[in-house]
């Protein structure tokens, strides 16, 4: 475990393991630590340098100012961890809120970004800004058979006992 003072002297927690090319994770959260991903991504650490980290205000990173919780600060500490250490490009596995993070890294940040995971996560915390866009990307057929689905889902399960 080590840590570095960000642009703006706030000190973020932070911990690389394995080998290959470099892999930031950015957790979901907001209160949450990096330690539950960083167990669970053990096995890439055979095939990647993974480089765990706790946002600012979460974990064991250094309380901010109320003003620099947003996610294009958060992309940009991400960006200033990557130079920190080194690195030229970097992939990033993104996790719930974290996809968040890394969606703006890869907007403020293209050039380093070599490729993105987004796991469990969406484009947006708010679901009406993405159902219509999401509708009209299926397609009215697939649309279609997702409520076809779904509905079979709930006629099939709804009459089930408690038992």
């Amino acid at each position: 475990m080590a840590d570095f003072k960000t642009s703006d002297n706030i000190r973020l927690r932070y911990l690389v393991r394995g080998n290959g090319p470099p892999l930031l994770a950015c957790h979901g959260g907001p209160a949450n630590i990096s330690d539950t991903l960083a167990n669970t991504l053990v096995p890439l650490e055979d095939t990647y340098t993974m480089v765990y980290h706790d946002y600012r205000g979460s974990g064991r990173s250094e309380v901010a100012p109320s003003a620099s919780y947003t996610f294009e600060r958060i992309a940009d500490d991400l960006d200033e961890l990557r130079d920190h250490l080194g690195y030229d490009r970097v992939g990033v596995l993104a996790h719930s809120m974290g996809g968040f993070v890394g969606l703006n890294y890869a907007l403020r940040h293209p050039h380093p970004c070599a490729g993105m995971v987004l796991v469990g996560t969406t484009p947006t915390g708010d679901p009406r800004t993405i159902a219509l866009p999401a509708l009209q990307a299926l397609g009215a057929a697939r649309t279609a058979k997702v409520l076809a689905m779904a509905g079979w889902y709930l006629a099939a399960w709804s009459w089930r006992s408690e038992s």
